[in-house]
């Protein structure tokens, strides 16, 4: 059984995925006031297939919605996933993906 964690490295502006200790990708942002800008999903080679891009997605969203920041999804994998799993469309900023397709608003957040 593969235990994952998420590292969020300020310094490096992004959020790191790790497989049983060993890193298997990253999630590269900008920040903004309360927005990050989600620029680029890397899974390693070795790591590829196994559904991590997604897994890290979620879990960063997740961090994000427990945060009260927006995102701006700037990564197509990140459009990718939120036109899948529209639950997460009320942490986008402008209701865009990076595609420019418009995603519908979602009331998601509760005070």
């Amino acid at each position: 059984m593969s235990v994952s964690t998420l590292h969020h490295d300020y310094e490096k502006s992004r959020f790191e995925l790790y497989e049983n200790g060993v890193m298997a990708g990253f999630l590269q942002y900008d920040t903004g006031r309360d927005t990050l800008f989600l620029k680029h999903t890397f899974i390693i080679p070795a790591h590829r297939g196994h559904g991590l891009a997604f897994a890290l997605i979620e879990r960063v969203l997740d961090d994000m919605h427990r945060r009260r920041l927006s995102i701006q999804p700037e990564c197509p994998i990140v459009a990718e996933f939120l036109r899948t799993h529209q639950q997460y469309l009320g942490l986008v900023v402008t209701g865009r993906a990076a595609t420019g397709r418009h995603l519908p608003a979602h009331e998601h957040r509760t005070a």
